[in-house]
């Protein structure tokens, strides 16, 4: 009993600590073989360190800079609504195909496959066609509406064939929204002189959705709900809507990138 209790344990632990040992093999190499090239622009800041002066790094004026700011608007907008979706996707998918959570980690897995297949490849080909066609905005606007159409196709079907379409088409909007929004964010920085700090307050407009997300998904879980069950799909839609607004409102408020 207790050998098979061990075995049981070991998946979930070695689920956690694979990235540990994953992440310095593939950085590790980077470090040392990438070649990179002087990329100071100004002589290292004089100003004495302070907690003031550190706290007031993360601060800036949205007024003096609408173009950064409203891109960080429609990032945290975009990445709230994904948080929904891909927080509660095991969850959502057992309650659709009416099966315990315990019994779905190959169809998981599946869809993960299908995830990584069409990130990269959206990615890589909606960067290339944006600095082709030098349009940045549109190609937001289309990941966000792209990620709210695959949302929609996981909620109108129990079938496998469309959940794993919808699947791919919101990690398809996913690869699209974050290649393009990037360069948009680069386009947009206040001071390059201050690169690192602007792409630093930029990170959380998608880092905090994943922490303030699930605190709201609750509510809208529980929104006619029956016994047993929970409203994955008001919360979906909700994602959903919420990534094709991202998109609208970098569309319709940044004015820089084009």
């Amino acid at each position: 009993m207790d050998r098979e209790l061990t075995v049981r344990d070991a998946s979930p632990r070695l689920l956690f600590l694979l990235p540990t040992f994953v992440e310095p093999i593939l950085i590790i190499p980077l470090w040392i073989w990438a070649a990179e090239g002087d990329t100071s622009t100004s002589e290292p800041s004089s100003d004495r360190l302070t907690v003031a002066n550190l706290l007031g790094k993360f601060l800036f004026n949205p007024r003096r800079h609408p173009d950064f700011a409203w891109n960080g608007v429609g990032r945290f907008v975009f990445f709230f609504g994904l948080t929904f979706n891909s927080t509660y996707m095991t969850f959502f998918i057992a309650q659709h195909q009416k099966v315990d959570v315990t019994a779905i980690g190959g169809l998981v897995a599946g869809l993960g496959g299908i995830g990584v297949v069409a990130t990269g490849p959206g990615a890589l080909c909606s960067g290339m066609l944006s600095d082709r066609l030098r349009r940045r905005r549109v190609f937001v606007l289309f990941g966000g509406a792209v990620f709210a159409l695959g949302a929609v196709l996981m909620v109108s079907t129990s079938g496998l064939v469309l959940l794993f379409v919808g699947s791919a088409l919101t990690n398809l909007g996913l690869g699209v929204f974050a290649a393009v929004d990037q360069a948009i964010m680069l386009d947009v920085l206040p001071s390059r002189e201050e690169a690192g700090r602007y792409l630093g307050i930029m990170n959380y407009a998608q880092q905090i959705p994943h922490a303030l997300a699930p605190l709201a998904a609750g509510g809208l879980l529980a929104i006619g709900a029956g016994s047993g069950t929970q409203n994955y799909d008001l919360l979906y839609m909700a994602g959903g809507a919420l990534t094709l607004a991202g998109g609208v409102i970098i569309m319709t408020k940044v004015k820089k990138g084009r």
